[in-house]
């Protein structure tokens, strides 16, 4: 397959590669596939979350929150240099 890069975004791979986090252009294009299948992944959860409270499916966002700060206090205490 061959692809048209424009300018600027060939700029940004060559950028990307003289800083030292790729070492070729198929590294960053992989990477920004990656990212672009990562978001539509999340594009799809958020879809559905949405339909899941259209159906009435939500949960009190009081109660979640109360019990994650909960678990994260629970967690936190485990973890003391004190026990």
């Amino acid at each position: 397959m061959n692809i048209h890069i424009s300018p600027e975004n060939e700029q940004f791979i060559q950028s990307a590669i003289d800083s030292g986090a790729f070492t070729d252009p198929r590294q960053v294009l992989d990477e920004a596939l990656s990212l672009l299948k990562k978001r539509e992944a999340l594009r799809h959860d958020v879809e559905a979350g949405l339909a899941q409270l259209d159906r009435g499916e939500g949960r009190d966002a009081e109660k979640v929150f109360t019990r994650l700060l909960e678990r994260a206090d629970a967690l936190h205490s485990s973890k003391s240099p004190n026990k």
